[in-house]
C-alpha cells in the first residue's frame, strides 16, 4: 500500500470537507485528518521495516508507531535536508512525538457523540473550535506531506532481547562517536560501547546504592529507569522499604503511617555509584 498516496488522499478530502458549512462536515473532516496522521506515521514505518520485527509492524496507534521509530533512531522526528555536492536534492519534513499526540487526541474527541453531563454543561461540539483545530493540523500536514525525501541513512545496533521485557531494542548507530545509548519501549536504558572489529557492548544502565538500615548496609542494584522521585525501593536483603526524594530513606510502617529512620543524599556517600553493566 502506498501511504504517501493514501495520507495525501486523506488531506484532500478533509480540505474539501472543511469548505462546506455545518459541524458535521467539520466533525468529518476531523476523522479524515486522523487517518492522515496514521497514514503518516506508517509511511515512515514502511521505510525501517527491515528493522522492526513482525510482530510491531501491526502497530496501529500512530503514536506507538512513532516511538518505535524514536527507539530506532532519536533524531528521526528531526527534519533534514539532504545535499549532494553542495546542491539540495530534498527536504525531509517530520511530526514530532508532541504533534501526534496533541492532534491525533485533540481530532479524535470531535468523533464521539456528546454525554447527557456534557450537554448539560454546555460543553456539546463547538463548530468553530473543530475548524480552528482542523485548519491547524491541515497546515502542519501539508508541510509535511510535501517532503520530497525520507532520510533513512545511517547503520542499526540492534539488542536480540531487553534483559527485562525481552523484547528486540533497535537503535541508530550515530556517527563519530564510540559510545551511546538507547532506550527499550520499556523503559530500560541500555549503554552502547562500539569496539572496532567486534560485536557492539550492550549494557543496562544501573543504579547502585547502599542500604540504610544500621545493621544491613547492602548493595542495592536498580535498573536507572526505575530511580524515580517517589518510587519506593526494597532492600534485597533485609527487605527494608527506601523510598526516593531529592534524597533517598529509609522508612518504617508506623501506626501513625511510614516514618523515616535515615537518610542519604543522591550523589553523596549513601549513592554508590552510578553503574554501568
Amino acid at each position: 500500500m502506498n501511504y504517501k498516496s493514501e495520507a495525501n488522499g486523506c488531506l484532500e478530502r478533509a480540505v474539501l470537507l472543511l469548505e462546506q458549512p455545518g459541524v458535521q462536515p467539520a466533525r468529518y473532516a476531523a476523522l479524515e485528518l486522523r487517518f492522515c496522521i496514521e497514514a503518516f506515521v506508517y509511511h515512515r514505518l514502511q521505510h525501517f521495516v527491515q528493522e522492526l520485527p513482525s510482530n510491531e509492524q501491526d502497530t496501529w496507534q500512530p503514536r506507538k508507531g512513532l516511538e518505535l521509530l524514536l527507539q530506532l533512531d532519536p533524531a528521526v522526528t528531526i527534519g533534514s535536508t539532504i545535499m549532494l555536492e553542495g546542491t539540495v536534492v530534498g527536504r525531509d519534513e517530520v511530526l514530532t512525538l508532541s504533534d501526534v499526540k496533541s492532534n491525533y487526541d485533540a481530532l479524535g474527541s470531535f468523533l464521539h457523540t456528546p454525554t447527557l453531563k456534557q450537554l448539560k454543561a454546555g460543553k456539546g461540539h463547538d463548530e468553530a473550535r473543530i475548524r480552528t483545530r482542523c485548519k491547524q493540523v491541515v497546515e502542519m500536514l501539508s508541510r509535511v506531506l510535501a517532503a520530497t525525501v525520507v532520510s533513512t541513512f545511517g547503520m542499526f545496533d540492534i539488542l536480540e532481547a531487553c534483559a527485562r521485557c525481552g523484547r528486540p531494542v533497535r537503535r541508530r548507530v550515530p556517527s563519530n562517536t564510540e559510545s551511546y545509548d538507547a532506550t527499550c519501549v520499556c523503559g530500560a536504558i541500555y549503554d552502547i560501547l562500539e569496539c572496532p572489529g567486534l560485536p557492539s557492548v550492550w549494557q543496562m544502565r544501573r543504579v547502585v546504592l547502599r542500604c540504610l538500615k544500621v545493621d544491613c548496609h547492602a548493595e542495592m542494584v536498580f535498573a536507572a529507569d526505575q530511580v524515580k522521585l517517589g518510587t519506593k525501593l526494597r532492600c534485597p536483603e533485609c527487605d527494608s522499604q527506601h523510598v526516593v526524594e531529592t534524597t533517598y530513606s529509609l522508612i518504617t510502617e508506623t501506626q501513625s503511617g511510614p516514618e523515616r529512620v535515615a537518610t542519604a543524599p543522591l550523589g553523596q556517600p549513601g549513592l554508590v555509584e552510578l553503574r554501568r553493566g
